[in-house]
């Protein structure tokens, strides 16, 4: 006979797919709200930002700067940086 799953495995299911929902958004933000600076001032005007806007990186479930720009790179590959 299966085991049901129980109440604490069902509701950390359901937190870990919020979370993982909102972290993404939280991507889609920093892609969509910053892909045009990165674009016009390029990766050391992007790297300092974050570097200052460290909420962003948490947020968004980065562990570090470079995590977040390596992200960014795989996601825009149709875009040419300068």
């Amino acid at each position: 006979m299966k085991r049901r799953p129980s109440l604490a495995d069902t509701l950390k299911k359901h937190i870990d797919r919020a979370l993982s929902k909102l972290v993404e958004e939280k991507r889609k933000f920093i892609l969509e709200k910053y892909r045009g600076e990165w674009i016009k001032y390029g990766e050391e005007w992007l790297r300092t930002f974050l570097e200052h806007h460290s909420s962003l990186l948490h947020d968004a479930n980065f562990k570090s700067v470079d995590d977040c720009l390596n992200w960014l790179y795989k996601s825009t590959w149709s875009i040419s940086l300068p």
